[in-house]
């Protein structure tokens, strides 16, 4: 039984897969599913890319403000930043990355509220449907605080 109970989650996901998607398929359902928010719509998806795009932005424009060796990108809900001194073309750039510069980002940034992504320098931060402007703009403040100790 205590096999049973804890692939209980899985088996109740497998079981309830087909029926949900057979119903989330099908407009009326989904018109109420998205009624009562439990589906995104194209505007919901437009705000969060354009609050990424905000971070993105702002991240770039501190980067440049204090003549950071790091590269910032993103798309759609996901951004990164890597320190190092040029574009990154391929994994193998990507692996030259200074890695402890990224932890001392990350724990920096941690230690002023702001989780950005999992501390190790291949993550990238991805904005939510949870995320608001107001959340955008504390993330770029704690960056900008930290970004003196990376010249």
């Amino acid at each position: 039984t205590s096999l049973f109970l804890w692939m209980s989650p899985t088996i109740v996901g497998l079981l309830l897969a087909i029926p949900l998607s057979w119903l989330s398929g099908q407009l009326g359902a989904g018109l109420a599913l998205k009624r009562v928010g439990l589906l995104l719509t194209p505007e919901a998806y437009r705000r969060v890319f354009e609050l990424n795009r905000m971070l993105v932005d702002g991240y770039r424009a501190i980067v440049r403000e204090h003549r950071l060796r790091a590269q910032v990108n993103g798309v759609g809900p996901n951004g990164i930043i890597t320190f190092t001194d040029r574009p990154l073309k391929s994994y193998r750039e990507f692996m030259t990355a200074d890695e402890e510069a990224f932890r001392l980002y990350w724990f920096a940034m941690m230690n002023r509220g702001v989780m950005p992504a999992h501390h190790y320098g291949g993550d990238v931060w991805t904005v939510s449907i949870v995320h608001t402007r107001e959340d955008i703009e504390t993330h770029l403040g704690a960056f900008e605080r930290i970004a003196p100790m990376f010249r």
